[in-house]
């Protein structure tokens, strides 16, 4: 009604002008995306015992702040058992506990360990988010398609780790939402673990990714920080952004220091793309086994790893120059 009125008083091109406005503060969102999080072995034994709201709990001022708050799930929350061979990331399913309190409200399955616990652990984990809120995505091809203030962001979950990805698949998966979609993000498993620099097939596959449409690209398993970078796709008229790796944002690795080392990217986007990234640097206390706020010395070498200036304090909180 007030809005009515004030168009009513205006000339037509102010008119026209006030309506640009209200349309470009409405097709607006704020992504928070961080890395691994893995909820079993040391840091179950270390939170379980207390409950598990603190784990993840210095995540919380980028994911309050975000419309939608992102992470990788290394850890099948389930109780079935143990596949032959398999490493036990498995953690219990009352684990979903960090993940609400944190304020997560999507994370990946497409990883390596997604079928630890065979496909009954697959379908207890999204059972587990599910109850909590939180939106499981992947393994597969079927994006998670929703709607934030107006804008359509489709969501893709890839695995490069446990078999190689097909190319072809995902470049139809894409191009089948480039003209609906607003935004399209992708979500990958791939790299070599501890390797701070993106090898050769991320290099190509960022490539692959974006000349498809894909407008932002989330990296995870290296385990350790790895450059935030643009990346120009064939025949593209904006750029994709591309987080390589964003580290561990909770894992019980202590050694070396760089995998206790995390990033959550705070990332603007609307329907003309990407906007402003900025960094929340965290590590991993390995005495309580938690995430928290990242020491001078550990945000060097954060900024450094990401070659990313823009640096958000503890309160998330862009400071004004």
């Amino acid at each position: 009604m007030k809005r009515s009125f004030l168009l009513g008083a205006l000339t037509l091109g102010a008119v026209l002008l006030v309506i640009a406005v209200f349309q470009s503060a409405e097709l607006t969102a704020t992504l928070a995306l961080t890395g691994d999080v893995m909820l079993g072995r040391h840091v179950a034994q270390s939170n379980a015992p207390g409950g598990w709201d603190d784990a993840l709990s210095a995540l919380a001022p980028c994911t309050t702040a975000a419309d939608i708050a992102f992470a990788n799930l290394e850890s099948p929350l389930t109780m079935a058992p143990l596949v032959e061979g398999a490493l036990d990331l498995r953690a219990p399913p009352e684990a979903n506990q960090a993940l609400q309190a944190s304020h997560l409200d999507l994370v990946s399955l497409a990883n390596n360990h997604a079928f630890d616990a065979g496909y009954q652990g697959l379908q207890d984990t999204k059972q587990a988010l599910l109850a909590v809120g939180v939106q499981p995505i992947g393994p597969g091809e079927e994006p998670w398609v929703t709607q934030v203030n107006g804008l359509i962001l489709v969501w893709f979950a890839f695995d490069d780790i446990s078999a190689p990805l097909n190319l072809e698949m995902v470049q139809e998966a894409l191009e089948a939402y480039r003209s609906d979609a607003d935004l399209i993000i992708v979500s990958i498993h791939w790299g070599s673990e501890l390797n701070p620099a993106p090898n050769s097939r991320q290099r190509n596959l960022a490539s692959e990714l974006a000349a498809a449409g894909a407008d932002l690209v989330v990296g995870h398993h290296p385990h350790v920080l790895q450059p935030v970078e643009w990346v120009w796709g064939s025949k593209r008229e904006r750029p994709t952004l591309v987080a390589f790796s964003l580290g561990n944002a909770l894992f019980d690795q202590a050694a070396p220091p760089a995998v206790r080392y995390g990033a959550m990217l705070l990332v603007d986007v609307g329907p003309s793309g990407v906007g402003d990234v900025c960094a929340f640097p965290t590590q991993v206390d390995p005495r309580t086994w938690r995430v928290v706020p990242a020491s001078p010395s550990a945000i060097e070498a954060i900024k450094r790893n990401l070659e990313l200036d823009c640096i958000l304090p503890p309160t998330c909180q862009v400071e004004e120059q």
